[in-house]
């Protein structure tokens, strides 16, 4: 939150090589530093964690993690290693798409929903994000947080078919409410990372000013 990106490495860089390799949410401490390694420009030290420490479950490796973690960190680097420039890895996005299929199949966790539709977008199964939307909807009845996970899959499933004007909308809908779904600010400020990243695309200054205004710290970093 104070953009300190240095501090913060340095610290869970002596964390993690004193501290158990088993160690539990290990792994989510990983992830933080692999974002923090991404912003400062080191790519390969945080694809290196990826493939280490928080991405390795899903290949049967790595440390113990819930499967919560599994499917939010490593979708989450994903997609911002590639808001970053970072070429896309499809193989983990399909390996993505089955543990979400096998411990996620439906919706009403709000925080994993909004990952579940990332991934269903990279690998364009659009029936599925449908169908994930329509459940969102019916539970937002009389579940907001529902209502506003709906709201946030529908626009990062707009983002990743390039329809940057639906994903300014639905995302800008969603943003303001996003603390319903869960989460640190670190893992909703996705929501904002890729509402900049449209309106970069679609030029909509105005819209990414407001973004700013009342969260500095997504202009920088990962």
């Amino acid at each position: 939150e104070l953009a300190q990106p240095l501090e913060g490495a340095a610290f869970l860089r002596g964390w993690l090589a004193a501290n158990s390799p088993m160690a539990l949410l290990r792994g989510h401490l990983a992830w933080h530093l692999a974002l923090w390694e991404l912003a400062l420009g080191n790519s390969e030290q945080g694809w290196a964690l990826y493939e280490r420490e928080f991405g390795a479950p899903l290949h049967g490796a790595g440390p113990p993690t819930p499967p919560l973690n599994v499917l939010t960190d490593t979708a989450s680097w994903l997609w911002r290693a590639e808001l970053k420039g970072e070429t896309r890895r499809d193989d983990e996005w399909r390996l993505l798409e089955a543990l979400a299929v096998e411990r996620f199949p439906n919706a009403g966790i709000p925080f994993a929903d909004i990952h579940v539709a990332m991934i269903h977008a990279r690998v364009a199964r659009e029936d599925a994000i449908a169908a994930l939307r329509a459940e969102l909807s019916r539970l937002g009845e009389a579940r907001p947080e529902c209502a506003v996970a709906e709201c946030i899959a529908g626009g990062l499933a707009a983002h990743a078919r390039n329809d940057h004007a639906a994903a300014i909308e639905l995302l800008q809908a969603g943003r303001s409410e996003n603390v319903r779904v869960g989460g640190s600010h670190a893992q909703r400020d996705l929501v904002e990372r890729t509402l900049l990243h449209a309106c970069a695309q679609a030029r909509q200054d105005d819209v990414a000013r407001s973004v700013l205004r009342a969260r500095p710290h997504a202009g920088t970093g990962a």
